[in-house]
């Protein structure tokens, strides 16, 4: 289906005013929170056989002009989807940007395929919706994908999606893969992390300090899956500085973003952002990652997704990364049917990413991706 849908994209966009898509509003800031909401806009196209098309805007959150600045063409090259709009659908979208402004209630409008990020009913019907024999809102040309947290998990368990191993995460990293390129900006970053040596292991610090200073159990977690000879990268951010500095001291060899590139992870410039972009690529070219801890994190679960696609991570360990899913049923791509509470039960037994460091998968390339 993936292999498939470049040419249905080119073939849409043709049809000009008889053109049907799918709009992806990622104007929800945070970089994690953007690609979520891409890529699960991305799952409906697919399923639905629309063109796509993405509004990346600047960030002007919270009044704030230098919060998450960069655009979309900072950050990603126009492979699969042209960033443009194109003018036939340009009126459709303009009417969705104002249903934007006006922060529809929970039902949203018509032309929304999903308007609440807490629709529940929305996602459910996503995961059951038979797409091989019916259409999608076929009255609708433009239909507008917006949500706060990402609900595309629903439809990668839904039949139309599947990769035929049933991992949601996996199936979730491939169609990142397929939509997003790193631009050569990014690549380049990544490439001065990680040169010609491979990461074994990669961490994720959120907010990993306390109140009486640096987390210590990271040291502890790492020491108990670096075997000699293995590497390790940490993706930490400003509330876990104190943490990153206990590991380094632990650990010199352990590779940072702002060491290793001479670059610095932040949302207040267009090049903070690209390097956040950076270290979430470096991150996912590692060929384990330690599980997150309780506490949601679009930016790690975006890295994860990839690692476990472009890794072929086994089903079982993928687990690993399901054992505690956050409240909100929409929030993460763990919650398919397909996930009972015997195989949740069995996932809190699996440590993590020790067993993966020998494991075969696809190779990482020195750019940050995968082949």
């Amino acid at each position: 289906v993936l292999a498939n849908y470049s040419a249905v994209q080119r073939t849409e966009r043709a049809k000009g005013a008889d053109a049907r898509y799918v709009v992806a509003f990622a104007d929800n800031y945070g970089l994690g929170n953007r690609i979520a909401t891409v890529t699960s806009a991305l799952a409906l196209a697919v399923a639905s056989r629309r063109a796509l098309i993405v509004l990346w805007p600047r960030g002007r959150m919270h009044g704030r002009p230098d919060y998450d600045p960069a655009g979309v063409v900072d950050l990603f090259a126009p492979t699969l989807v042209d960033w443009s709009t194109p003018p036939d659908a340009q009126r459709a979208v303009r009417q969705c940007a104002e249903d934007v402004a006006r922060r529809p209630g929970r039902k949203g409008t018509k032309r929304w395929a999903i308007g609440d990020p807490h629709d529940a009913k929305t996602a459910g019907a996503f995961l059951k919706f038979d797409f091989s024999s019916e259409e999608w809102r076929p009255r609708d040309r433009v239909l507008c994908a917006y949500g706060y947290y990402y609900w595309g998990w629903a439809l990668t368990c839904n039949a139309a999606l599947d990769g035929g191993d049933g991992d949601v995460l996996a199936d979730y990293g491939a169609l990142q893969s397929l939509l997003l390129t790193p631009t050569a900006a990014v690549a380049d970053r990544v490439g001065r992390i990680l040169g010609r040596s491979r990461c074994d292991v990669g961490v994720h610090l959120r907010k990993a300090d306390g109140a009486e200073g640096p987390s210590t159990h990271w040291v502890a977690k790492l020491r108990a899956v670096l075997v000699p000879g293995a590497t390790a990268f940490v993706a930490a951010d400003p509330q876990s500085t104190l943490t990153k500095k206990l590991i380094l001291a632990s650990f010199p060899a352990v590779r940072f973003l702002d060491r290793d590139a001479d670059a610095e992870a932040t949302r207040a410039t267009v090049d903070g952002v690209v390097d956040a972009l950076a270290d979430n690529y470096v991150l996912s070219a590692c060929r384990a990652i330690i599980p997150r801890e309780i506490g949601a994190s679009t930016f790690h679960d975006a890295a994860v997704a990839r690692a476990a696609f472009g890794f072929a991570w086994p089903r079982n360990e993928t687990l690993a990364y399901h054992a505690q899913p956050p409240r909100d049923p929409i929030f993460g791509p763990a919650h398919c049917d397909s996930y009972t509470a015997a195989k949740s039960a069995s996932a809190r037994a699996i440590t993590g990413p020790a067993t993966r460091l020998n494991a075969p998968g696809r190779k990482a390339t020195p750019e940050g991706g995968t082949n």
